[in-house]
């Protein structure tokens, strides 16, 4: 009878064990889950600002073009003054934003030339 209970309370203790570790690897899972989505995230603002930086700066200059690369699909918006990248938005201070003759529109991932005249900066794919 005594090997029984010995034989019982291994078999208790390694269930234990192993609902812990699964306990601990859905914990685990679930903050890698999380870093991926932190990273996407900083992906996403940092094209978000890219874009914000390279239309200042053709505007500035004056005459100038900029080439930019990004990562993501990118909606701008020069009347509310507004980038919009995988929902992150940053803000650009200028409403003379455009593509060709429109001012809301979205820019593909890849290669973007930012241009300006003096008075309105286009910004297209390249």
């Amino acid at each position: 009878m005594r090997n029984g209970q010995l034989a019982l309370e291994f078999m208790f203790a390694v269930c234990a064990l192993t609902l812990l570790v699964i306990g601990i690897s859905f914990v685990v899972e679930s903050q890698q889950k999380n870093v991926r989505d932190k990273a996407e995230d900083q992906g996403a603002r940092a094209d978000c600002l890219r874009l914000s930086d390279a239309i200042v700066a053709a505007f500035t200059n004056g005459g100038a073009t900029i080439n930019v690369k990004t990562t993501h699909d990118a909606r701008v918006q020069a009347s509310s003054q507004v980038i919009d990248v995988e929902d992150i938005v940053c803000t650009v201070p200028l409403r003379t934003v455009r593509n060709g003759a429109a001012t809301s529109f979205v820019l593909a991932k890849g290669d973007v030339i930012v241009s300006s005249d003096g008075h309105e900066v286009n910004v297209e794919n390249a």
